[in-house]
Formats: structure tokens, sequence, C-alpha cells
């Protein structure tokens, strides 16, 4: 194949990619924030805010996932995406003589054309309606900012809403969550009210994206760096000095180079931290896939640059510890690598003499302990080693807090050995014990370490190097060799599910079954040779285990009391063990009901349905899960809690799970005559020589007729439909499964089964005046079509009639989830 044939291709696949992508989002006109501006904000504060996004508009209600951070007022940004350069310079006029300045007669623009027919401009009426007075500088600027740019915003970010917010004075800084919704607790349920019902089911929300709270000066780019000038009809950049111990908030737009001034006496150290990746993990629309920034500092009077960074250890946002070389100002600057820009390249610079944590050790601790002694590395730090509670933590990865900063720390249960660098050389391997946990670092550039262990002959071994998923520097290469010194295994990356904001599986993997009873010999290195104090690992030998994650998705839950809610988790599966037969997923609370929990080891996903007790109506509950893996004996072999996440894209192609920590449930009351329902047993079985299978729906609640409500399956293995459902005398319900030639048969595990109960509903809605258009001679059918209709009085053009009758259905009821065997 020839380059050119090969780019055609390359292009093609993208094309095809977006377009279906773009489609499938305007088919579904789910609300996506695609960014918040600014991103974070002082504690005790209020201000105003900008969500950007697509169909976000659709959404009334703005929450956090915290009581202390209260919504003043949502307002929708008119869009200025489509106007044309005529209105551009007429709104632009109007933004002037908001601000007290006066526009030039060469500049003002006519109210009639050449022929002195007076011209509407087709300006959004919200720019020309009065309000703009009682618009703040924050949002007037960031209009005309808007205008002033050549590009207008992408489809994706073409919706924006003005949120007006206040951070109670006593909320802890951290990380926090926004989510936009379109109902609320407050909803209420009137019986036989068509609309309500549409409006339940209508429960809309888009997904959720960080907001920062801090304790320092918080300082937004728009007021503090732009300033409107009147005569040029710009936004002219000043470089006001920035206090240290600030957060200034920004965003870069059009390849733009954002520039901050601050002082420093010679010798001072200043810490400037950029926080743009985590803001926003994964960018769907563009490559890399996320915003990388890059930071300096210069020289005030020459623009000679003194430091620069464009990383830090793994983390691609940069943190850059600068050392004045003199006394005086110094510019900060921040751009994106290659000089990209676009609306949702949001930003955070921090600066000041706040902890910078570069490096730990250990990475871990032995779970049986009550705590472990954690050594610290790094600039403006009140202590050298933190005390960590072993207690409160989990087996596995934990992420703490030290000293402001976020660190990995990984528990392990198995004993833990430290080998104090003494292991450089292959006649000096340091003797462990299996199974073992070991934590070490690679301290200087080429050094290799090395362990010796005695293992028995078939016995099954795994060997994990965490380093990677703790945050550390070294890419880690695994080699076992025997007792003659001959490689018997060797590892670089193992693939594991792409979860956080992990793009490189660097850290080493080995499955290995012993040839021989005797000495055995582990190596491991940095695959670049590198080294240094930040480079630790930790390194488990253990026997082998199932190993795996579990997700469900944290959207947006509307639960109605005493029903089922249908969700969904995935599995990822890393190595197997022929041990482990199945899983078993419980919710933590014990008055959660969950139906056809227990998976068979291999499934990838898997639908399934709680119910929540009457108790917790008009309440917000926060669940979390918990999976375990069982053999056939009913034995328990390990458990790990569920990741609560949501999906995200990086450019076009990849998806990665972004850990979010909460899945929430609005629990709305039961309704008053609601058929309780629920299967008389908990599984489907096909006969060998049927291809139906009848099952019985015991109903607790009112009797109903077979006109009022039909069956659906909402969800469930290929190959099987509802064949049919019959109504019997006590109220109970009969219903036949079917299953045809793509059902198959010879498969070891099947989806759930979710079936829904549906109803018929009429409604009236309003019909909406249309205009009049325009079409050519080649639709005359249409045009005598609609004449007819006319003439029949209906839905006449540029009239309406009060209502008009819709007949749609509308899902009552979810069954809980029935097992397929």
């Amino acid at each position: 194949m020839t380059f050119k044939k090969y780019l055609f291709y390359l292009i093609l696949f993208v094309y095809v990619i977006v377009v279906n992508s773009v489609s499938a989002a305007s088919k579904n006109r789910t609300p996506y924030i695609s960014y918040l501006y600014p991103a974070g904000g002082q504690a005790g504060t209020e201000f105003e805010l900008i969500i950007g996004g697509q169909f976000i508009n659709q959404t009334k209600f703005v929450q956090f996932n915290t009581p202390k951070i209260t919504v003043e007022s949502v307002t929708v940004i008119p869009r200025t995406r489509g106007l044309n350069g005529y209105d551009r310079k007429a709104f632009i006029n109007r933004l002037i003589t908001r601000f007290g300045g006066e526009v030039p007669d060469k500049r003002k623009i006519p109210r009639v054309d050449k022929k002195g027919v007076k011209v509407d401009l087709d300006i959004p009426k919200e720019f020309l309606s009065e309000r703009l007075k009682e618009y703040s500088p924050f949002y007037l600027t960031y209009l005309l900012r808007e205008l002033k740019l050549r590009k207008s915003p992408s489809q994706a970010l073409d919706t924006r809403l003005l949120v007006k917010l206040k951070i109670a004075k006593d909320l802890t800084p951290g990380k926090y969550y926004l989510q936009l919704k379109n109902s609320d607790l407050n909803f209420k349920f009137q019986k036989n009210k068509a609309k309500n019902y549409r409006k339940l089911n209508k429960n809309v929300a888009s997904n959720k994206i960080m907001f920062v709270v801090d304790n320092v000066n918080e300082i937004n780019e728009l007021t503090q760096t732009y300033q409107i000038n009147t005569k040029s009809f710009n936004l002219d950049r000043k470089l006001e000095l920035i206090d240290k111990n600030s957060v200034v908030n920004g965003r870069i737009i059009d390849g733009e180079v954002d520039e901050y001034k601050f002082s420093a006496k010679q010798g001072e150290k200043v810490a400037l931290k950029v926080m743009a990746r985590e803001l926003m993990p994964f960018i769907g629309d563009g490559v890399p896939g996320w915003f990388q920034p890059v930071i300096g500092v210069k020289d005030m009077l020459t623009q000679k640059e003194l430091a620069f960074a464009d990383d830090f250890q793994n983390n691609p946002d940069p943190t850059l510890i600068f050392t004045a070389p003199y006394d005086g100002d110094f510019i900060v600057y921040i751009r994106d690598a290659i000089y990209r820009g676009r609306e949702d390249f949001v930003y955070r610079l921090k600066i000041g003499k706040f902890a910078v944590v570069d490096g730990i050790y250990p990475r871990g601790g032995y779970q049986f302990d009550s705590n472990s002694t954690l050594n610290l590395e790094g600039i403006f730090l009140a202590k050298k080693t933190v005390e960590i509670d072993n207690e409160k933590l989990h087996e596995g990865i934990n992420v703490i807090n030290v000293a402001g900063n976020e660190i990995k720390f990984h528990i392990s249960k198995y004993f833990n050995v430290d080998a104090k660098n003494s292991n450089l050389t292959f006649t000096n391997a340091y003797k462990v014990n299996f199974p073992v946990a070991i934590d070490g670092r690679i301290a200087t550039k080429r050094h290799h370490h090395f362990y010796k262990f005695f293992g028995e002959k078939g016995q099954d071994i795994c060997l994990d190097a965490f380093a990677k998923r703790l945050n550390s520097p070294l890419d880690s290469v695994l080699r076992i060799y025997d007792k003659n010194g001959d490689i018997i295994a060797m590892n670089d990356d193992f693939k594991r599910a792409n979860i956080g904001l992990n793009t490189h599986h660097s850290d080493s993997f080995i499955e290995l079954k012993l040839p021989y009873s005797g000495d055995y010999y582990i190596e491991i290195f940095d695959v670049a040779k590198a080294g240094g104090k930040n480079y630790s690992y930790r390194l488990e030998l253990k026997p082998k285990i199932y190993d795996f994650d579990a997700i469900i998705n944290s959207a947006y839950h509307v639960a109605v009391a005493e029903t089922n809610l249908p969700f969904t988790i995935n599995f990822r599966h890393y190595f197997a063990d022929s041990k482990g037969k199945y899983f078993e997923v419980r919710p933590k609370n014990k008055d959660i009901k969950i139906h056809a929990n227990k998976i068979e080891v291999g499934v990838k996903e898997r639908t399934l349905t709680i119910s929540i007790p009457q108790k917790f109506a008009r309440k917000k509950m926060l669940l979390d899960f918990e999976v375990n893996l069982f053999n056939e004996n009913g034995k328990k072999l390990a458990s790990k809690d569920v990741i609560i996440g949501q999906k995200m894209m990086q450019a076009f192609i990849w998806y990665h799970w972004l850990p979010i920590g909460e899945f929430s449930v609005n629990v709305l009351p039961k309704r008053g005559g609601y058929p309780l329902l629920s299967w008389q047993r908990s599984s489907v079985i096909f006969s060998k020589n049927s291809n139906e299978a009848t099952l019985m729906i015991k109903n607790k609640a009112k009797k109903f007729t077979s006109k009022k409500v039909f069956f659906v399956i909402e969800d469930g293995p290929k190959g099987i439909k509802i064949k049919n459902s019959k109504i019997l005398n006590d109220g109970d319900i009969q219903l036949t499964l079917e299953a045809n030639k793509d059902f198959d048969r010879k498969a070891k595990f099947h989806k759930n089964i979710i079936v829904s109960v549906n109803r018929h509903i009429t409604y009236y809605r309003p019909i909406r005046k249309s205009k009049k258009k325009e079409e050519n001679s080649k639709s005359s059918a249409n045009d005598n079509e609609a004449k007819n209709q006319n003439s029949q009085g209906k839905s006449e053009v540029g009239k309406t009639t009060k209502k008009e009758k819709v007949e749609a259905t509308q899902r009552i009821y979810v069954l809980e989830a029935l097992e397929v065997k």
C-alpha cells in the first residue's frame, strides 16, 4: 500500500468516527459539560462561573456534591456562534456604550441600508435588551473577548450557562464535582397527569466535572489581565503584580500565551503549579486528547527565559520550583506545548510558598501493621516524615492527602521487606521468603536490583511491579532467572484497564509456573537506565490469584422507592485463575436489595437491578458496592471495592474510566396505584427440545387489564423476545419468552433479562407556530398536500390550533434482573 493510499484510508477512518460520534450525540442530545471557567474558587466567596458544553441549556439545576456550595442563579448565555461580521460590530458597539465609552462616527453602523430602508440587525434579543446594564464586568468582558476572536466556538462548546454561586467559608479545600440535571428531589408526582409521567422519565443529567476549592486568594484572568479600550475597541492586556500564595484561573484560546507578573528576592524559592489535565482529563475531539500546558519564567526587562517546565514526573501538568537569581519582578507564562488553543483549555496556576512533595519512600505498607512511616522529599515541607494509619486504608492502591498533595499509597496483605539498596549484583541478591511485598528505590542511574527466593516445582507465582500506578517515574522491567543464570521469564509493560489519568501502562507483570524446586532470581530496573531519589517501587511476589477491576457508571440515577433501578457493571480481567468461578456484587448499604447479582467469571458486562425502601424517599443516597470472588464450593477467594466512574473518550478512539467515587440516587416516593410486580423464580431455563419458556409474574397491587399495560425486554441476550403475555384472574401475569436461531444455547453465560412494564398514555400539547417556507417548483406535490390539510382546518401555516392529541407509550416499572441459564 502506497503512502498516499494509506493516508487516504486514515483520513476516511477518522472522518467516519467523527461523523458517527457527532450524529449520535446530536440524536441523543445528552447534555455534556466540556469545561468550567473558572474551574474553582476560594472558600467564603461569591462569584460567577461559566459552564460550557453541548446541549446543556435543556437542564435546569446546577448541583454540587456538597451542600456548602449553593447556586444563586442560572442564566443561559446567548450564542455568538454564527453571527456575521456586521452583527458582531453592532454588538461590540453596544458593549462599548455599556462601559461608558463612545463609538466614533466612522465605527458606527447605520440603521438603514443604501436605499434608506430600515435594517433589523440579526442579533439575539438578549444582546439588544436593556439587561446589558445588569451584567457584571466579568461576563461582559467574557462576551467581548469572544466576539473579538476570529473563530467561533465549536459545536461541542457552543452552549454556555452563567452561574452565580456561593462557597461556604467552612468548606474544606479539595476537589468537588458539579453536575447539571433537569429535575431534583422536589419533584411532586400528580396522579393522572401525563406531563408528569414524561417529566419523571426524562431525567436528564450531564457528566460530572471537577471543581476545586482552595483557601488562598483566587484571581480571574479576565478581570485581572484585561481592560476594555473604548478607543480601539480591543481588550488590552495589562501586567499587574500577582500576590504570592494566590491561584490564577485562566484558559488558553487560539494559541495565546498568558503572562502574569510576580516579585521575588535573590535566592528566594517560589513554587508554580499548574492544574489543567486534572480538571478536564480527556478531550474526545482533540489530539492528543488533552490540554498539554507548559510554563516558564522570564526576566521582566530582557524577556530572557530563566526557567521552564513541561511536566512533573509522570504528571503532564507541570510544577516548577523557581529560585530568583536577583531581586526584581519576573514574568511567569503558560501556554500549550504546541501552541494550540480552545475554550476548554482551562487551567489553575498556583503561585507561592506551598508544600510540594516530589518523592516518597516507601510507596506502601503492611495491611496488618497499625501504621506506616512515610519519608517525604520536596520543598516547603513542615516535616520530613508522616505517620500513615494503615487501619483506615484498604488493600491495594489508596489516595491520601499529605501536606496538601495527593499521594498514592499501596497496602499489601503480604509481609513487607526493605532491601536497603544493597542488592546491586546477581551474587548479592537480597533473599526474600515467598510471598512478600518488597520496597525498593533505584537511587542511581544504571542500577539494577536483584532478589532471591525459593520455589516449589509446579507452583504458580505472580510478580507484580507497582511504580507508574503509584506516580513513580520508574518505567520498570522485570526478569526471572533460574539457578544457572538463564532468563526464564521477562516483561516490560503489562496492559491493564484504562482507569484514571494513566495512558501508558509501564508497570511490569509476570505470571509463571515454576519448572523445578529450588532458588530463583528476580531482577528489576528502569528501561531507560534512569534513577534517582524519586525512582521508588513496590514489588509483590505472590501466589497466582484472579485479578480484576469492577466499574459502575456514576451517571445520574432517579429511583422510585420500592421499585427497581437498573444499572450496568463492567469487568476488566487481567489473568485467569481456574479456582475462581463466579462473582457476587453486594451493596454496602444493607437496606438496598440487589437482584441476580451472581456473575460468572469471564463476563465483561452485566446489567443488575436494585430496589430502595420507602424510608429513603425524597433523599439523595450515595451507594457503594463490593465484588467478591468465589470458587465452585462457595469459598471467598478475593474481594474488591467497585470503582464508581464515568467513561470518557480520548482523541476520537480510546476510552477511559475516570473515577468519580459517587453513585448517587435521588429517591422519589412510591406512587399510589403502582403495580408491584416480581418474578416467581429468578431464572429462565430453555429446555433442549423447546424454544419457549413460561414465566410467572406475581402482582401485589390492584388488578389491571392487558389493555393498560404491555411488556418490553429492555436488555438481555441476543435472540430472546416476548411472544405473548396473559393476565390471569387473580391478577398474576403469565409471560412467554421465545428463543430464535440467534440465541446461543451453548454459551456458558448470558446477559440478565431486564423487562419493563409499559402503558399507553394520551396527552394534549400545544402546536407551535411555524413560519411559512418558500418551496421550489419540484415540491408541488407537498404544496398540494399542505393545501388539503389547511382546507380541513388542520395546523394552518402561520396559525395554530390550541392543542393536539398525542398517543405515546410510557415506562412505568422495571422488573428485577432475571438470570438466563
